[in-house]
């Protein structure tokens, strides 16, 4: 998600009068976005719950010996599941962060967001806020669907990883995460291989420190840069412009987009690299990707889009990389 993101315009109340954000009964829950605070004090809610956890509904108190089922336990478990209520409520208040003009000064936004998906998961097996929790290989992830029109769905770990410059993020746990997040582009492009991409932003795009990857379809925009870069790619990195590109099968596995961009040459920070996957298929029918990355302020969510369209390819003409 970069930080570029607003407030959506046009939304009209019950009366079909156009919605005023200043007037609006959200005002008092933005208050804390725009102070560049999180809508709620999440470590007063894990107090909260790890000070109702006790006896299990069903189980017995150690300290008082109770029997199973007890006034005890109830209140224990009540307790638990109001916790896990409340921080699903901070949650989906956090989420508004996440379109609000400042949300660049709410970088913990998002982060709030998984912990309480986590929370809500565990607790009552549906991740809301979020769409689903999805774990494969050791790691798990959040799928969010932000609240606002023609935003990218977002695939984010449940675990602390601060963005594409964790160094965990170069072995196995990167390979991991990006085969979850292409598993949630192929389910926005209906199974189509080559009308998937993710996007991750690098640390100066981002308006979230929260490690966070785009899914979605591919735009026009990102078709024509397939069939203009396809071509040339090879399997090493190669130079247009400002923008670096490469390709690779897909058939050996393993793919990890964040090891290969800490392979450019001149080893930029990875914090410095925004990336881009794109879905590509063969001159001999096999599944690849296209990897772009480059080191300015330009991201390549443009290459993705909400809704997915024709398969045709675009126009190369329409497709322009930074320069």
């Amino acid at each position: 998600m970069s930080a570029t993101a607003a407030w959506p315009t046009g939304w009209r109340n019950r009366s079909g009068q156009p919605w005023n954000p200043a007037r609006s009964p959200l005002r008092r829950l933005r208050g804390p976005c725009e102070r560049g605070q999180a809508p709620f004090p999440w470590a007063v809610t894990v107090r909260t719950i790890m000070s109702a956890r006790g006896p299990a509904l069903g189980q017995s108190s150690y300290a008082s010996g109770k029997p199973r089922g007890s006034a005890t336990g109830l209140r224990r478990a009540a307790a638990l599941r109001g916790a896990a209520l409340a921080a699903i409520g901070a949650a989906a208040v956090a989420a508004l962060c996440l379109g609000s003009p400042a949300q660049a000064q709410s970088r913990q936004a998002l982060w709030t967001v998984v912990r309480a998906c986590a929370l809500a998961q565990a607790t009552f097996g549906v991740a809301l806020p979020c769409r689903s929790i999805e774990t494969a290989a050791g790691v798990s992830v959040a799928v969010v669907d932000p609240p606002l029109p023609q935003a990218h769905t977002l695939v984010v770990p449940t675990d602390r990883v601060i963005g594409v410059e964790a160094e965990p993020l170069a072995g196995a746990a990167g390979a991991n995460y990006a085969a979850l997040a292409w598993r949630t582009a192929l389910g926005a492009s209906s199974g189509r291989w080559d009308g998937a991409g993710m996007v991750v932003n690098s640390a100066r795009v981002r308006s979230q420190d929260q490690l966070h990857v785009h899914v979605d379809c591919l735009s026009p925009r990102g078709r024509g840069v397939v069939a203009r870069l396809l071509p040339a790619a090879q399997t090493r990195w190669r130079r247009i412009g400002r923008d670096w590109f490469l390709a690779t099968d897909a058939s050996a596995g393993g793919f990890n987009p964040f090891a290969l961009i800490r392979q450019i040459p001149g080893e930029p920070a990875p914090a410095t690299v925004n990336v881009a996957v794109l879905g590509v298929m063969t001159q001999a029918g096999a599944p690849g990707y296209l990897v772009l990355a480059n080191t300015g302020r330009q991201s390549y969510e443009n290459l993705l889009q909400t809704s997915c369209g024709a398969p045709s390819v675009a126009k190369t003409s329409g497709a322009v990389l930074t320069r």
